[in-house]
């Protein structure tokens, strides 16, 4: 690919079903597993604004795969053939995976989740790092940590350093 080509990508997803980093497609995706995709595509499209822009069907009709944007970001649904191992209880300090999604009001966000079946598992704080998230599990208990910028607050001011600019 010529480097206008490349560039001409910056900023903007890859038409779907291109996965190719070099053409738009992000460089790092979730890749969640569902036993019913289909209720997590909807989920995802009422609480966080997700919008579905491709989807696999099986032959019984389900989804075998999905992909859903929101604004550069894709997130990747797949099947679970196999039943959930378990699904301990999670707070913000013991939780060890989640994904982390922008929101135009959390709180909103968060009542969504909640009328849609999800179970709220740290609420909605503003964070001295400059943003308001909360934490919700979705009805499949998948984390997902609903995030809205308040505003531009410098690493070192909430005890982080920048290592590599």
């Amino acid at each position: 690919m010529s480097e206008a080509s490349a560039a001409d990508t910056v900023g903007r997803m890859a038409r779907p079903g291109t996965f190719d980093p070099q053409r738009g497609y992000p460089s790092i995706v979730p890749y969640v597993r569902y036993a019913n995709p289909a209720a997590a595509v909807q989920w995802l499209s009422e609480v966080i604004g997700a919008r579905e822009v491709l989807r696999m069907t099986l032959p019984d009709g389900r989804i075998g795969h999905a992909e859903l944007s929101l604004g550069t970001g894709l997130i990747t649904l797949g099947l679970s053939t196999e039943p959930p191992v378990g699904t301990p209880s999670a707070t913000r300090s013991t939780l060890t995976a989640m994904t982390l999604v922008f929101v135009d009001d959390v709180d909103a966000a968060v009542q969504r989740a909640l009328a849609g079946g999800g179970e709220l598992v740290d609420p909605a704080n503003d964070q001295p790092w400059g943003l308001r998230q909360a934490i919700v599990a979705d009805p499949e208990q998948h984390l997902w940590e609903l995030s809205g910028y308040l505003r531009e607050v410098g690493p070192a001011e909430w005890g982080a350093e920048v290592i590599d600019q």
